[in-house]
């Protein structure tokens, strides 16, 4: 039995699941959590970047209801299982070869919020159509900051990367809804109406993504220190090497 099994079959406690990946939706990392780590999980207990984002519209800005996001297909699916009309995946093959087609298509969209995440088809294009609608007034949201992620021993750019050319281009800034920003754990909170922070503790590997967002909301932590030892300013106020 792998220890996150144990906290939820033999000490009977509430597990919820943080990811940064927006790639993926609640209902994606069910099946991947039972597959590849034998976990069961509900979707309610799924807190990913891209459910945080369409959660971080509906709480912080009623009105919108048209989103531009950069991203794939699980947080269009997020975004529209909240109730948004969604403008992305179809500009994968757009380009800025004819200007006056691109700013009247801009022009027609009427898009209320911009959302970034992890694009694997980011482009010239969406970075126009982008920037032009925060132009406009649109909010503007980031699921996370992460600059890359790896995958199979490759560092891959991730949305923290994609938000910063939009940013020079505009000279705004995104708003983030997951971590570190407090506001992932507060959603999780206030969901699951969960009244004593005492008895909360959030367990991540990163100092900067897991550890720090936590210390700010007033939850204890723990840091999975792959070294051995915690990093140099670690906020941390546990550490263990391992939690298998």
């Amino acid at each position: 039995m792998n220890v996150i099994s144990y906290m939820q079959e033999k000490l009977k406690k509430r597990v919820y699941f943080m990811s940064n990946d927006s790639s993926l939706c609640r209902d994606n990392w069910v099946e991947l959590l039972k597959k590849e780590y034998k976990v069961n999980a509900l979707p309610n207990s799924i807190f990913c970047s891209s459910y945080l984002a369409a959660r971080f519209l509906a709480k912080h800005y009623p009105e919108v209801k048209v989103v531009y996001y950069l991203g794939t297909i699980g947080l269009k699916h997020e975004l529209e299982s909240s109730g948004y009309k969604t403008i992305g995946i179809e500009d994968n093959k757009c380009s800025l070869s004819d200007p006056k087609a691109l700013l009247a298509l801009t022009q027609s969209r009427k898009i209320d919020a911009v959302v970034i995440g992890y694009d694997n088809e980011f482009t010239a294009f969406k970075i126009f159509s982008a920037s032009f609608a925060l132009e406009c007034g649109a909010k503007f949201v980031v699921t996370n900051k992460d600059l890359s992620f790896d995958s199979q021993g490759i560092s891959m750019p991730d949305a923290g990367t994609i938000l910063s050319s939009v940013e020079v281009s505009t000279a705004k800034s995104a708003e983030i809804s997951g971590r570190p920003s407090p506001v992932s754990y507060n959603c999780i909170i206030e969901q699951h109406k969960i009244e004593n922070k005492e008895r909360i503790v959030v367990i991540g590997d990163s100092t900067e993504r897991s550890i720090a967002g936590s210390k700010e909301v007033g939850i204890d932590s723990c840091l999975v220190c792959q070294s051995g030892s915690p990093p140099l300013g670690s906020a941390g106020k546990y550490c263990v090497d391992s939690i298998y």
